[in-house]
This record gives structure tokens, sequence and C-alpha cells, in this order.
């Protein structure tokens, strides 16, 4: 397949991988932890992370590592670190005692995304 093809597709699995994490982390707060939905959605949470990722790693890898395709990686990266921040911040800062453990690891998720883009950001520069 021709690389703008495999851009493409990854910039769908990007945007896909976002909503889902953007739509499944809040949904995440409502419930406990040892539920079975909350680990259903725990692993749709996770899923989209991965999308999100691998839509910046397959467009980084089709160009094989071009200068424009880095600083669109970059910001597909920003966004990433942005928004799973705004769901950390949103996920410590809403938190009942009923249901305060399954906020701690929806949030722990979230920082640890964040800190994964910050780390990938790092890399796509070295």
């Amino acid at each position: 397949m021709p690389p703008i093809l495999w851009f493409f597709l990854s910039i769908i699995a990007y945007v896909g991988g976002m909503i889902i994490f953007w739509k499944v982390t809040p949904r995440l707060f409502a419930m406990a932890f040892d539920e079975g939905l909350f680990m259903a959605l725990a692993a749709l949470d996770i899923l989209g992370g991965l999308l999100a990722f691998s839509g910046v790693v397959v467009s980084l890898t089709a160009f094989s590592g071009a200068l424009g395709m880095k600083i669109v990686n970059f910001f597909l990266l920003l966004g990433i670190f942005w928004l799973a921040l705004r769901m950390t911040l949103r996920s410590f800062r809403r938190s009942t005692k009923a249901i305060r453990f399954g906020h701690i690891l929806a949030g722990s998720y979230s920082l640890f995304l964040s800190i994964a883009s910050v780390f990938a950001i790092v890399q796509l520069f070295r």
C-alpha cells in the first residue's frame, strides 16, 4: 500500500482512539471498580489509548521518520497529552468516598497515558 494510504488510516485510528478515550473515561467515574461493566469499559479505554498511539506510530513508520511527519506526530502526541491530562484532572477532582478507587484507577491510567505521550515527544526528536 502507498504510504499516504497508511497515513490516512492511521489518522482514522488516532481519531477513533481519542473519541473512545474521551467518551469512555467519564463513564468509569459512575461505577465501582469491582463491577463487570467497569472492567469492560476499562478494557475499551485501553483500546482507545492503543488506537491513538498506533495512529502516531504507523504514520511515523510509513514515512520513515521524515521531518514533516515528525512535526505532525508532535501535534498528535500533544493532543493525546492534553486529553489525558484533562481526564486525569477530572478523575482526581470528582471523587466521592463510595467509588473513590475507580476514580483513582481511571485517573492513574490517564496520568500514565500523558506521561507516555511526553516520553514519545522526547523520543521523537531525539
